[in-house]
Parts: C-alpha cells; structure tokens; sequence
C-alpha cells in the first residue's frame, strides 16, 4: 500500500452504540427553550396590555388618537442609555485600578462584574430604545387611522346628506337611520 514517497497506514473506524441520555437532553432543552419563548412572550404581552391600560388613562394626542406615552418612553430610554455610560465608564476605571495594581484577584472580579453589569445596562437601554421606536411608529399609525377614519365618516355624513334631497321618496325611510 505505498503511495508516493510515503506509507500509507490503515485506518481503522469502530462504531458503538451509545444508550446514553441524549434524547432526554434533546427533550429537556426544547422544553427549557420553549419555556423561555412562553416567559418572553408574556412579558411582551404584559408590557404592551400596561401600555394600553396607560393609555386609555391619558388625554387623547392633537390627532384624535390614544396616547401611548411616546414621550415617557423615549425619556426611560434615555435614562437607560445615561446608566449604561455611567457603568462603561466604572468599568473602565475598574480594569484601570485592577491593571495599575497588577494581579490582585478582588480588583479583577470587580472589574469583570463591572464589565459583565456595564454590558448588561448596554443591552437593556438598546432594548428600551427599541420599545420606545417601535412605540413611535404604532403612535404615527394610530394617528393616520384616527385622521382617515374621521374624514371618511365626514365625508360619508356630506355626501349622505347632499344626497337626502335627491332620492325618490320610496327611500326616504332609509334616511331616517342617518
């Protein structure tokens, strides 16, 4: 079996079957996975039912529509964007003292928790301005409806009645409903 310049060496494949756990592992992972999706979705849900219960307790916008707080959210993401910079700055100043001091183990936990928190913050205030966006764009919408719906019904009423002189008395009885 020489190929080339060298030798070539048998190789040899051995297969065993393994009664192991791994559909159990498979089984419990989809259900913890599951579990988290089920968990996210209630928080969503729970978020956006406070939104509209908030809403129907504030005045209605200039157009007509609920308010959702657009400006209350944009506000808490700025907020959150203010504390995920002010712990980037703490950690920043944590990896300095830890790297100033050399290899002091508490100063370098500190400085991972301080990185991990700051990274934590960074993540909630993105999420926050995600919210607060996608709050804006479902405000613009509900104003547009509000704003179509109403000229819609006026111009239905306009038209309803330019029109009431001109229908044959057979239904004028239609009218009476208007």
């Amino acid at each position: 079996m020489p190929a080339g310049n060298g030798t070539t060496f048998p190789a040899f494949i051995r297969a065993e079957y393994d009664p192991g756990d791994a559909f159990t592992r498979f089984e419990a992972a989809l259900d913890q996975s599951s579990k988290r999706a089920r968990a996210k979705f209630d928080q969503n849900f729970a978020s956006l039912d406070s939104t509209i219960t908030g809403a129907l307790t504030r005045a209605a916008t200039a157009a007509g529509s609920i308010d959702l707080g657009v400006k209350q959210s944009n506000e808490a993401a700025a907020a959150a964007s203010r504390r995920a910079d002010a712990l980037r700055d703490v950690a920043r100043a944590a990896r300095a003292a830890a790297d100033a001091e050399g290899n002091v183990p508490l100063l370098n936990v500190q400085a991972k928790a301080a990185a991990a928190l700051a990274i934590e913050a960074r993540n909630v205030a993105r999420e926050t301005a995600q919210q607060a966006l996608a709050l804006d764009r479902l405000q613009i919408e509900l104003g547009l409806v509000t704003v179509w719906f109403r000229s819609l019904v006026f111009h239905y009423v306009t038209l309803a009645s330019k029109a009431k002189g001109l229908m044959p008395p057979r239904y004028e009885w239609r009218l009476r409903g208007l």
